[in-house]
């Protein structure tokens, strides 16, 4: 997971493999990213 990144504006058409997650704590959103690693030797 990768924490404190910006949402993105634009994403690629080939990219299906991350998921966004959103965190609110009080009036506060983080964003992070995360990817699947679905399969093996995915980094």
């Amino acid at each position: 997971m990768t924490n404190g990144d910006e949402v993105p504006t634009t994403w690629p058409d080939d990219r299906f493999d991350v998921n966004w997650r959103f965190d609110r704590t009080g009036e506060s959103w983080t964003f992070s990213s995360m990817d699947q690693q679905l399969l093996k030797g995915d980094s």
